[in-house]
């Protein structure tokens, strides 16, 4: 759903009809055509609506806005929970060139807190299977990941004290290419 202050919230705009109760939306700017602007905006949200936050899902649509200002979205990924009571939270993207990321939090029924990442080689139109970087149990669930410039991918975690954890080869890096 979107706001616009001429009708209040707008559902039929996004692709998902079903989608309730959205959080943590992040956006990618894309490289702008001539006529119009590319985002990715990715978001958690319920699909169950029966239990409403309890399962959660993690949903990435291409949206394109013309010089008029009119919207097209498009959803491009949908990762939904595995198992009963997992849970997907937290979404980030980040892009190295033309290849873009996609980490999340994921709970396991067990409540154990993991670092889940899917990869795009061509800005979003095709993903990677969804590969989990860390699955300790002790990743901070509140905390979302962050990615750098060049494509790192950074988290937190306890291990007895505060720690940072960072993994730099997430992203293909087409100038590393021989």
């Amino acid at each position: 759903a979107r706001w616009q202050l001429e009708s209040g919230w707008a559902s039929e705009s996004n692709s998902s009809d079903e989608q309730s109760m959205p959080t943590d939306a992040t956006l990618l700017q894309l490289e702008p055509k001539a006529t119009a602007a590319e985002m990715l905006v990715a978001m958690a949200f319920s699909t169950d609506h029966d239990r409403g936050r309890d399962t959660r899902s993690i949903g990435v649509d291409r949206v394109t806005v013309t010089e008029a200002g009119d919207q097209a979205w498009a959803e491009v990924l949908r990762l939904e929970p595995t198992s009963e009571g997992e849970r997907r939270e937290r979404p980030v993207l980040g892009m190295l060139d033309a290849s873009v990321g996609l980490a999340h939090l994921g709970d396991s029924p067990k409540g154990v807190v993991m670092v889940q990442v899917a990869a795009s080689e061509d800005r979003g139109d095709s993903w990677s299977e969804l590969v989990p970087l860390e699955e300790s149990g002790k990743v901070f669930g509140h905390i979302r990941p962050v990615w750098s410039a060049k494509g790192q991918l950074s988290w937190a975690r306890l291990n007895g004290t505060v720690e940072i954890c960072t993994a730099s080869d997430v992203l293909p890096d087409p100038s590393a290419a021989t």
